[in-house]
């Protein structure tokens, strides 16, 4: 029996989705005042968001808010509440250990840094500690996730 299941990308539970792209990325020419002023009505918005750890995974390298932080808040920062959680090695040889970020139980999203994929990073569904799918977009591993908890 196939399992047909609607999945949701993350963004669209994201307390911005509706709000101008223009609060949460700087302007060329923007003053320091005015700066503070959107990065701070950016962060009141984002402080009421459900997928904010998400965001903040999301945002490696890019400009503007992303998970509630500012780039330069962000610098030196690769995990945060929820997405703290233990370092998994899949092969001893592996250069890049393997971050579980979301699940419990035998199915999980495991995700590492990379040189291969222009975000910098790698996602894996896992299973039982196996990896059967990997991917270089989050969204596409979050459907495949999702497919297989709700069948």
């Amino acid at each position: 029996m196939a399992c047909t299941v609607g999945v949701m990308s993350w963004t669209d539970s994201a307390a911005c989705r509706d709000e101008a792209t223009s609060l949460f990325f700087p302007r060329d020419g923007e003053k320091s005042g005015d700066r503070r002023k959107r990065e701070a009505n950016a962060k009141i918005i984002c402080s009421t968001c459900t997928v904010i750890d998400r965001c903040l995974a999301e945002s490696k390298g890019e400009e503007g808010i992303w998970g509630g932080l500012t780039e330069s808040e962000r610098s030196g920062r690769t995990r945060r509440n929820g997405l703290d959680r233990p370092i998994v090695q899949h092969h001893a040889f592996d250069p890049s250990p393997w971050i579980a970020i979301d699940g419990e139980g035998e199915i999980q999203i495991w995700q590492r840094e990379t040189e291969t994929s222009w975000h910098g990073v790698e996602w894996a569904v896992v299973k039982r500690g196996e990896i059967i799918y990997l991917s270089h977009n989050l969204d596409d591993t979050y459907a495949k996730y999702g497919g297989l908890i709700w069948c």
